[in-house]
């Protein structure tokens, strides 16, 4: 018998991995993140958590904000 998935379980599937714009892959590089916090610069060495083609997630210890330009 086929498995009826309710709008609810539907959602929660469709918000998860499956609306990614590319395959996550989780590993720890080493990598310098530098930016502004107003007009003071700063960098700050970190590791990658996970990588995909479009970017990456990184831990800091400076306050960002989405959307803040990081090099």
């Amino acid at each position: 018998m086929a498995e009826i998935k309710t709008s609810t379980q539907a959602a929660a599937a469709e918000s998860g991995a499956d609306r990614r714009r590319s395959h996550r892959v989780h590993i720890t590089m080493p990598v310098v993140a530098r930016g502004k916090n107003g007009n003071t610069p700063f960098s700050e060495e970190t590791h990658t958590a996970s990588v995909n083609a479009h970017g990456c997630m990184v831990r800091l210890t400076e306050k960002v904000v989405r959307g803040q330009e990081l090099t």
